[in-house]
């Protein structure tokens, strides 16, 4: 279906936000889990939270980027099929 009406869902364009939301969730695991000590804790805690909350802010989508990606896809199963 991709070929036939030449858009994709998602599109491209969607996985370069993708790429830096999946970096920065997993630099904040690993913060997490393997730099935090009792003597760091309040930094390392603060960087968490920093880097969590970038990645959300990277990884969900464009509520209207998702809504027209939606609606082509409908169509096009709907009017190609």
């Amino acid at each position: 279906m991709c070929c036939r009406t030449r858009h994709c869902y998602p599109p491209r364009r969607r996985f370069l936000w993708l790429t830096p939301g999946i970096v920065l969730a997993a630099v904040g695991m690993c913060i997490f889990a393997f730099a935090e000590t009792e003597s760091n804790y309040p930094y390392t805690h603060s960087a968490w939270h920093l880097l969590i909350a970038l990645s959300i802010v990277f990884l969900l989508p464009d509520k209207r980027q998702q809504l027209r990606g939606m609606l082509t896809l409908l169509l096009s199963v709907v009017f190609l099929s």
